[in-house]
C-alpha cells in the first residue's frame, strides 16, 4: 500500500541518516537530470491546500521523487507595501504568519535525495514537506485553533519548533520571505493562480494536479519509472492515497488534542 511505502519511507529515513553523514561526498550521486518541480502557493488558499494534501504526495506514493527537485515557496498572491517592505497576504496576517513558519521550516530542513551506491539505497530527505503537508492538513480540516497549533505538526514530524521559532522572532523569516516575493515576482511569464505549478520553468496554469504526467514528459532519464510507464493509474493508488489521508487526520487529532491539553 502507498501509505504503508510513505511511512516506510519516513522510517528509513531516520535510521539512515545515522549512517549518511558516515559517506564521503563521493560516495553517493544527486542525478543531474532530475525534473525541477516548484509550487508557488499560500499556506491558506484552500486550493494550495487541498493540492499539497491530496495531490503533491502523489509524486512519492508513485516513486517519483528519486527524479524531481521539489521546491515550495510559500508566497503566493502576497505583496509588498512601501516603503517598510511590508508584507501582506490575501488570506491576512495568519497567512503571513504561516508562510513564514513555513519558509524557515524550508530553509533549516532542505530536502535532499540521494542515491547511496555503498548500501544501494534511496534516502529521500522529506523532513519539510511532511511538515508542510501536516499544516495544510490542518488547514484543510480547520484544526489550527490556536495561532502557535504549528507546532503539533513540529512534534508529528520530529522537527523542532525552537529553530523554527528563532528563525520568526529574528526576522530571518522575513528576509526569506522577500527573497521569495523577488522570485514571485520574476515569474515569466507572471502567475495568475495559486498554487503556481512550474515544471522546468513551464507554467501548468490550471492544469496543475496533473502534474505527474507533466514531470514524466519531461524526465529524459533512462529507464523511465514505472510510474510513467503505465497508462492509468489505477483506482488502487487513489485508494492507498485515501489511506494515506486518513491516517494523517488521526494522528493530528492526537496530536492538535494533546496541545490544546497542554
Amino acid at each position: 500500500m502507498a501509505s504503508h511505502k510513505f511511512f516506510s519511507i519516513t522510517v528509513l529515513t531516520t535510521l539512515l541518516s545515522l549512517c549518511a553523514n558516515a559517506l564521503s561526498r563521493t560516495e553517493y550521486n544527486c542525478s543531474s537530470q532530475k525534473v525541477n518541480l516548484t509550487i508557488y502557493y499560500d499556506t491558506l488558499n484552500p486550493y494550495c491546500e487541498e493540492f499539497i494534501v491530496y495531490e503533491l504526495p502523489k509524486a512519492f506514493e508513485l516513486e517519483l521523487m528519486h527524479i524531481i527537485n521539489l521546491r515550495l515557496v510559500p508566497y503566493g498572491n502576497a505583496y509588498i507595501q512601501e516603503p517598510n517592505n511590508t508584507i501582506s497576504c490575501q488570506n491576512g496576517p495568519a497567512e503571513c504568519y504561516l508562510n513564514s513558519i513555513e519558509a524557515c521550516v524550508i530553509s533549516i530542513w532542505p530536502d535532499v535525495v540521494c542515491s547511496y551506491f555503498i548500501i544501494s539505497l534511496t534516502v529521500m530527505q522529506n523532513k519539510h514537506f511532511k511538515f508542510i503537508h501536516c499544516v495544510a492538513w490542518q488547514n484543510l480540516g480547520r484544526l489550527q485553533l490556536k495561532e502557535d497549533a504549528w507546532k503539533s505538526c513540529s512534534k508529528i514530524t520530529m522537527l523542532s519548533d525552537k529553530p523554527v521559532s528563532n528563525c520568526y522572532k529574528s526576522g530571518y523569516a522575513k528576509k526569506l520571505l522577500l527573497r521569495y516575493a523577488n522570485e514571485t515576482k520574476h515569474l515569466d511569464p507572471p502567475h495568475t493562480n495559486v498554487p503556481w505549478v512550474v515544471i522546468n520553468k513551464r507554467p501548468l496554469y490550471y492544469d496543475y494536479k496533473n502534474f505527474v504526467s507533466y514531470v514524466c514528459e519531461a524526465y529524459q532519464g533512462h529507464p523511465k519509472p514505472s510510474a510513467c510507464t503505465t497508462p492509468i493509474f489505477s483506482s488502487a493508488k487513489k485508494s492507498n492515497s485515501t489511506h494515506l489521508h486518513i491516517y494523517y487526520y488521526l494522528l493530528h487529532l492526537m496530536s492538535c488534542a494533546a496541545f490544546l491539553i497542554n
